[in-house]
């Protein structure tokens, strides 16, 4: 006989309804076939996929005998796939789309069929359930991700209170309607989860369907390198994030509204079970996670020289590079020989023409007397402009030593402090705070774990003597020395976890050092090479100048002013005596050259390096950022804990309830209980603050 939907209230489990809604909807399944939802079966009795886009089926719970329509989200891939993108587009407008009508004209069939309790959907298949929701108020409608029903269904003075929706923490569809101000579009509650993982590129899809792949029991995203320190897995299912009462399965997301149950027997074991085989097992996640975040910052800390010596050697190559297209400054950083090389070449050039200008002298002041009468050479003197191009050359030496002096002392104590936090006495400042912060945050983990083990063991045993003389049994759990019968009650733990004072800017705790850190870098470049490389190339260019007109006055030396053309007889004389001239001065102009071009390259360098000072700082600065602790391996411990502080926070929500439950109880035993339960959450919650720190906000 079939039962109206009107006459049963559902007892549909909202974990169950949510992984039919986010991962079997989007399977394949034929009718009169089984699925396992939670370890609860599910028989098949109908499904349905027609021209509107509509795709559904319909479960029974074999357990409690209940049936719940399940409505698919958009499937662009399926037979009419861009009838969902039709009624996704008609959802923003106040039109209803059939796909919708769809979905009500089928509740109403398998409902006078069936008895219908309850709907479930994600995505468009959320929008599916509630306009049913909307439409029969005595039907239970759960939903993963919603889209929004269109304006108009959602009535303000009306509070929907059959349907509760469920937005996980990273979805993007929810996030969008949020910030698009459509919340007055979704009807009933709204209750915000923690699963998924906030890397959009990597589970855009998951963190919507709140499930990935083809196994409900392989609901995990790899994180890290297989074989890499670190490496492991974060465990996704919606289901399991969804916070609900132990003894009535009620979400917990608003504690006024909670309910107080009769503590007896039943109640206490079923406190027990749940101890050992959901919460247990949550915080052993949370021991997983935070033991691979511990594991990637001991291997960093470790790699700390290797780190230290690569960035070192990018400095070099980087300024080596800020001088231009010119290898007269490779080694720069090393001892600079093949710069201090060049400056040594040029005192051999200045010196060779030097030579050569003294030959030139000489013979210009001894040219033959009998040319005298037809001609006037120049008076040629160089000595002094040599001498001073010398004296200046020796100070670019100096200064090129000076350069040399700061990239080595630059590359051996001020790099090293860029990943350092000298006042607090740390070498590797964030790497060294992450280590200290888990040292700490490691031990905690472990002690609460041991504390809820032995938490559950009370409990178990309370379940197991309820009926004993409630006074022995608080004396057992205080004292752990009374047996009761023949179960022995463990003693009470009430130790309180000691917290971490590390990482007080959380994981913006990188990004800070790192800003401090180019602040100085660019404070001890600008300090050194901007005065350094003005001075340089000041120098620089007064030695072109010299150079030049030493030059002039060397080319000038050859020209002579005749008075009158001398008789034949003295041709050969001066041809003789010019052709030695003009010899001496190409010798002389040949050194005088190779010096001008070398000096001007020189110069180029140096100018080079002055005006990129900017772009060399920025171009170092994603090497810190690697060194001070590699990107990928921080995103990694941040995705770590970040899952850890997800799982902490719903265990709190879970003993707030316990605690609740357990208090004002007459029963001394379960009194005892109490105190225990508000020890177990008291360190959940300094736990968790601790591991949200580093964490992703």
């Amino acid at each position: 006989m079939s039962v109206t939907a009107n006459m049963i209230k559902s007892t549909a489990n909202d974990k169950d309804l949510v992984e039919l809604a986010g991962f079997h909807a989007y399977k394949v399944h034929d009718m009169d076939t089984s699925i396992y939802v939670n370890k609860t079966r599910y028989y098949i009795v109908d499904n349905i996929q027609d021209e509107t886009g509509l795709n559904a089926m319909t479960v029974q719970n074999i357990k409690s005998g209940e049936f719940t329509i399940v409505y698919q989200g958009t499937q662009m891939k399926s037979e009419y796939g861009m009838q969902d993108m039709l009624t996704n587009v008609q959802l923003l407008s106040n039109y209803d789309p059939a796909q919708l009508q769809a979905a009500r004209d089928y509740f109403e069939d398998m409902n006078e069929k069936y008895g219908v309790q309850s709907v479930c959907g994600n995505s468009l298949g959320g929008a599916l359930a509630n306009t049913v929701g909307v439409h029969y108020p005595e039907v239970k409608a759960v939903t993963l991700n919603p889209a929004i029903l269109p304006e108009g269904q959602v009535k303000a003075d009306q509070n929907y209170a059959n349907v509760t929706n469920y937005f996980s923490k990273y979805d993007g569809l929810t996030r969008g309607e949020e910030a698009l101000n459509l919340n007055d579009r979704f009807p009933g509650n709204i209750y915000r989860i923690n699963n998924g993982i906030p890397h959009f590129s990597r589970a855009f899809g998951s963190n919507h369907t709140g499930y990935i792949g083809d196994s409900p029991d392989n609901q995990s995203i790899n994180v890290g390198i297989e074989g890499q320190p670190g490496y492991g897995k974060i465990y996704i299912a919606a289901d399991d994030h969804i916070v609900t009462s132990i003894w009535s399965g009620e979400p917990l997301y608003r504690s006024g509204s909670w309910e107080r149950i009769s503590i007896n027997q039943e109640s206490i074991t079923a406190l027990s079970d749940a101890l050992k085989n959901g919460v247990i097992g949550r915080i052993g996640y949370v021991v997983e996670y935070i033991n691979h975040a511990t594991e990637i910052v001991i291997d960093v800390k470790a790699r700390m020289p290797a780190r230290l010596n690569e960035l070192q050697r990018k400095f070099e190559d980087i300024l080596e590079n800020s001088f231009g297209n010119t290898s007269w400054f490779k080694g720069i950083t090393t001892g600079g020989y093949v710069t201090k090389g060049i400056i040594d070449h040029l005192i051999h050039l200045l010196s060779q023409a030097e030579t050569y200008c003294l030959y030139i002298e000489k013979t210009v002041k001894n040219r033959p007397d009998k040319l005298l009468e037809y001609m006037t050479i120049r008076t040629f003197h160089v000595g002094d402009q040599l001498r001073e191009a010398q004296k200046i050359l020796r100070n670019v030496k100096m200064e090129i030593d000076d350069l040399v002096n700061f990239a080595d002392k630059f590359t051996r104590e001020v790099i090293p402090r860029l990943l350092a936090d000298e006042a607090r006495g740390l070498a590797d400042a964030v790497v060294d705070e992450l280590y200290n912060h888990f040292q700490i945050v490691g031990q905690n983990k472990d002690q609460l774990l041991a504390q809820l083990v032995k938490f559950q063991k009370q409990v178990q045993a309370v379940g197991d003597q309820f009926q004993s003389a409630d006074q022995s049994l608080a004396q057992g759990i205080n004292q752990g020395s009374l047996q009761s019968g023949s179960v022995t009650i463990p003693t009470a733990d009430h130790t309180q976890l000691k917290s971490s004072s590390d990482l007080p800017y959380g994981v913006n705790t990188k990004e800070r050092h790192l800003n401090g850190s180019m602040t100085r870098l660019s404070a001890s470049i600008n300090r050194a090479i901007t005065p350094l490389s003005t001075l340089l190339t000041g120098h620089l260019w007064a030695l072109e100048t010299i150079t030049e007109a030493t030059s002039a006055t060397v080319k000038a030396a050859s020209y002579g002013v005749w008075y009158s053309s001398p008789p034949a007889i003295l041709i050969g004389l001066f041809t003789d005596w010019d052709d030695r001239l003009r010899l001496q001065v190409k010798q002389a102009l040949k050194p005088l050259d190779e010096f001008a071009n070398t000096i001007e390259g020189l110069r180029t360098g140096i100018n080079h390096l002055k005006a990129n000072v900017p772009a060399l700082i920025q171009q170092y600065k994603p090497f810190i950022d690697q060194a001070i602790f590699d990107s990928n391996n921080y995103s990694y411990v941040a995705l770590y804990n970040t899952a850890a502080s997800d799982i902490l926070d719903e265990t709190a929500l879970l003993f707030q309830d316990i605690v609740y439950q357990l208090s004002g109880q007459e029963a001394k035993s379960i009194t005892a209980l109490c105190e225990t339960s508000r020890s177990v959450l008291k360190n959940i919650q300094l736990l968790h603050e601790d591991v949200s720190r580093a964490a992703i906000p």
